[in-house]
């Protein structure tokens, strides 16, 4: 449909930049009546100064009439703010029209008030500081801008667009208000961190939700992931926490006793392999919760045994005199806490040959029980991931396991 009107349309102004039809008995038409001349030097089929006076003009009636139609709650406004890429004219100065009358028609049209979110409040395109107030969906297909909007609401209701109206927002307005893509709800998931954050900004249980999210990503997930440039922070490890793919370790032959304590005082766990040894490593990190524990008086459990074991490593984390301290100060600590427990303890004990089979070993910690071994503990201090290092402290227990006196 022509955007220009002289009591009749022009025709060849259907892709005039201006979102309305301007209907003007005082344009000067060019002589094919195929558009008015909008230029900066002398007229051409026209009276070019009067022409970019009357278009002026309509620019002002335009913002009010959008103030006016938002002021009285009228919906559906998608349909009178598109604004066509302007075309190559022989009648215009395209760099006029874009700065007089694009650019001003855009920032009127970003700051009114006149936009339904999904909870029925009215708001604009942006704030008065340039932050987004809703978020036009931006993904290539209906189907995508669909399923993120679907799994954005549930987050963040406030942000988004009634529903039946995405695809006449995305249709409408131009290409730098669609801001919002299955890119920035990734983000957005990234920075709740874990899965009870994102729960409590939910309002549910997030498992599915994210499940929902991960199958969308995933489904194309080599495009989304060179355009996010890295993998996502989004899959929860064994404590909640979100970690992106690479970070995240199957839990093969990891007893439940294991998995049960590490959840409990909330710390992660795996599997290591070091040179064919399959180690269980639970990773200690500061925690109020495990420092509140109490030790458990049931001496007789392996599964308790390890679970004071991590808590007095707790303990000891928690203590800044022995950050600094040697294994013999670190374990002297360890096997008190374990022998005011009740445990019988035997630190530093000489026994059999070390890894090289030279010099007598020495086992850090053992404990006994009812005369006979219980456990072995072999404490080490690293400033590094030394597999050498480690293999010499294992080799170490299994030489001195493997002697008489210890079996």
């Amino acid at each position: 449909m022509p955007r220009i009107f002289c009591d009749f349309p022009l025709l060849g102004t259907n892709d005039f930049s201006f979102p309305v039809v301007v209907n003007s008995p005082l344009f000067n038409p060019t002589e094919p009546r195929d558009g008015i001349p909008l230029i900066q030097s002398e007229r051409s089929g026209g009276d070019s100064d009067e022409n970019r006076n009357r278009i002026s003009e309509a620019i002002a009636l335009y913002n009010t009439m959008l103030d006016y139609l938002s002021s009285k709650g009228y919906r559906d406004l998608y349909n009178i703010v598109k604004i066509s890429e302007q075309s190559e004219k022989y009648w215009l100065d395209s760099n006029w029209v874009e700065q007089a009358l694009v650019q001003p028609i855009k920032e009127h049209i970003r700051t009114t008030t006149f936009i339904h979110n999904s909870l029925d409040e009215v708001c604009s395109l942006y704030d008065v500081w340039g932050t987004s107030s809703i978020f036009i969906m931006k993904d290539e297909t209906p189907e995508h801008r669909r399923k993120v909007w679907e799994l954005s609401n549930r987050l963040m209701p406030a942000m988004m667009t009634r529903k039946n109206e995405i695809e006449h927002w995305y249709n409408s307005l131009w290409v730098e208000c669609r801001n919002f893509g299955i890119i920035d709800l990734i983000k957005e998931v990234e920075g709740c961190g874990d899965l009870e954050t994102l729960s409590n900004r939910l309002g549910c249980d997030s498992i599915k939700w994210l499940n929902d999210l991960i199958i969308l990503l995933y489904h194309n997930s080599s495009k989304f992931i060179v355009e996010l440039g890295r993998n996502p922070a989004i899959l929860p490890n064994q404590c909640g926490d979100f970690l992106p793919l690479d970070k995240i370790y199957a839990e093969n032959n990891i007893g439940e006793t294991y998995k049960d304590i590490a959840f409990a005082i909330e710390a992660e766990y795996e599997n290591v392999d070091i040179s064919g040894r399959n180690v269980f490593v639970i990773k200690l990190k500061n925690s109020n919760k495990a420092l509140s524990m109490n030790f458990t008086k049931d001496l007789g459990s392996q599964e308790a045994f390890v679970k004071n074991l991590v808590l007095a490593c707790f303990n000891l984390q928690a203590r800044k005199h022995y950050s600094d301290a040697n294994e013999d100060e670190r374990n002297d600590y360890i096997g008190d806490i374990l022998g005011a427990i009740g445990y019988t303890i035997k630190d530093q004990t000489r026994r059999g040959s070390s890894s090289s089979g030279k010099d007598s070993g020495e086992l850090d910690i053992f404990v006994s029980k009812d005369g006979l071994p219980f456990t072995v503990i072999e404490a080490m201090n690293l400033d590094s991931l030394s597999t050498s290092n480690i293999n010499k402290h294992l080799d170490k227990i299994f030489s001195l396991l493997d002697r008489k006196d210890n079996s």
